[in-house]
């Protein structure tokens, strides 16, 4: 089910997928300017891996293009740049675990 940001420096903590390899979508306000990803078990206590992607549709499988995040790693994203016609607005996350916790952090920080 995908998820949305309401406002720049906000913090979203959701259970992905029972299904591994599935995409939730992700929406950031239109103000936030970085991010980090992380991925954790199903109780939220162990880091795993997930996926990243910038393109996918949510509820479906991860396609061919995306950044694997190792278990225990964080992803950082810069999410907008100085050309604000190139600004990243979604992405798409699978947990590498059946209903993984994601959780992510949102900046209107660069």
């Amino acid at each position: 089910m995908a998820q949305t940001f309401s406002n720049a420096n906000e913090i979203l903590r959701f259970a992905n997928d029972s299904t591994i390899g599935e995409l939730t979508e992700v929406a950031f306000a239109a103000d936030a300017r970085s991010c980090l990803v992380q991925f954790f078990d199903s109780g939220g206590t162990v880091g795993t891996a997930g996926k990243v992607a910038l393109v996918g549709v949510d509820g479906a499988a991860i396609g061919a293009d995306y950044i694997t995040v190792g278990a225990d790693a964080t992803l950082s994203l810069t999410l907008y740049g100085d050309d604000s016609t190139e600004a990243i607005l979604k992405i798409y996350v699978a947990s590498s675990v059946a209903s993984g916790i994601v959780e992510i952090v949102s900046s209107e920080l660069p």
